[in-house]
């Protein structure tokens, strides 16, 4: 698995090594599975549509809740949230809270309420907007979060997005979504701003010819410059390979000149994880798959988005 620069390749063991030397990730022992706590979640967002998923809360909740870096996961085109199940309950044993998503069309978020009756949505329908409209099913997430959030269970000003193949690009335009809108003075009544990372699993650069695309959504200075984001992707599938090799590209030409120092690797905060599979997307995080991502993912975490605690420090949310 290599971590790619414009200039060469370099062994991701080798990077991650770097950065370990300065601070390696404290992992608690796994607690019992059984005793973890996993909830279905129905939220509804600002156009009615009913969106499902899975709430697994994070193994040292109760202890150290205003510390946990709560992670929403979406799944590729015609996928599911529960492709996620086995990397969520990973992440829950490590202290993450975290939700797997069914968006809108996919899954079992088939239905947009309208009066009294229910509109069943027919993915084979959707169009640009309908894929773009899927940022409200994030931030409707995001809302149930908050909620976990004011009972002391995460920070929400940790949160990181999963993305996969097409919610790659969901997962980017919330991120800029996000860090558009204005706050307030006061933290208390903060509306924007709370995505500290993302995690793209072969995200594509566009999806469908004229369709929504990642573009606009990098014109956010603070993502395209600054957020922690790491790139996974499977290099013997060349066109795939290509696609996110685009979106790491667009990224990376606005983060300066790459380095092997520990320091500035952090401070790029930017990882193209290139693996020798032709698995792509969610499988990517599969344990059939027997790759070391869910590895790296869990090391990414503690090194660019765990320090953030420091500054990032919880306070509760008004209404």
């Amino acid at each position: 698995m290599l971590v790619k620069s414009p200039e060469k390749y370099l062994p991701i063991s080798v990077m991650f090594s770097l950065l370990l030397m300065f601070a390696a990730p404290v992992v608690a022992d796994e607690p019992e599975e059984e005793k973890l706590l996993v909830e279905p979640l129905t939220v509804r967002t600002k156009d009615f549509v009913e969106i499902r998923g899975v709430y697994y809360e994070a193994a040292n909740a109760e202890e150290n809740g205003k510390e946990v870096i709560p992670i929403i996961m979406l799944h590729g085109y015609e996928g599911a949230g529960a492709e996620y199940t086995a990397m969520a309950k990973y992440l829950q044993r490590q202290g993450h809270a975290v939700v797997t998503v069914d968006l809108r069309g996919h899954g079992r978020s088939l239905v947009r309420k309208v009066g009294d009756g229910d509109v069943e949505l027919e993915l084979d329908r959707f169009r640009k907007p309908d894929f773009e409209a899927m940022v409200m099913d994030v931030q409707a997430v995001k809302q149930f979060l908050i909620e976990k959030h004011n009972d002391g269970k995460c920070n929400i000003e940790l949160l990181t997005l999963m993305g996969a193949e097409m919610s790659g690009i969901v997962a980017v335009q919330y991120a800029a979504y996000d860090w558009s809108r204005r706050n307030p003075p006061s933290k208390v009544y903060k509306q924007g701003q709370d995505v500290c990372g993302l995690i793209l699993l072969s995200p594509l650069n566009s999806f469908r010819e004229g369709g929504t695309s990642v573009a606009l959504a990098l014109r956010q200075v603070y993502v395209a410059t600054k957020m922690p984001i790491m790139i996974v992707a499977g290099k013997q599938d060349r066109r795939a390979f290509r696609e996110s090799e685009k979106v790491h590209k667009a990224i990376d030409q606005r983060r300066g000149r790459p380095s092997k120092d520990p320091e500035e690797i952090k401070k790029r905060a930017l990882i193209f994880a290139d693996v020798s599979t032709s698995l792509q997307g969610t499988m990517l995080v599969n344990p059939q798959a027997k790759l070391e991502v869910p590895k790296y993912i869990s090391t990414f975490l503690n090194q660019f988005i765990a320090p953030k605690r420091a500054e990032l420090t919880w306070t509760k949310r008004g209404a």
